[in-house]
């Protein structure tokens, strides 16, 4: 397995972990994660960030770490 397809993988398997999970906490540590890839994780992110557009905390929680990646925090 390559390194691209395997962080493709990982990048799946939290975007998962983040929709399906009930638990918030577990969803903003696999948000976490997820935003330590930087740049290839915004398609992701964004795209989170509408699925859970009924859970406000979280979409926000997303759209802020959208915006620290962009700003270069991350």
């Amino acid at each position: 397995m390559t390194w691209r397809y395997s962080e493709l993988w990982e990048i799946q398997r939290l975007k998962n972990i983040i929709i399906f999970s009930w638990d918030n906490e577990t969803r903003k540590k696999a948000v976490d994660t997820l935003a330590s890839y930087r740049k290839n994780a915004i398609p992701t992110l964004a795209d989170i960030a509408s699925w859970t557009a009924w859970d406000n905390e979280l979409r926000e929680y997303v759209l802020d770490k959208i915006r620290q990646i962009k700003e270069g925090i991350i």
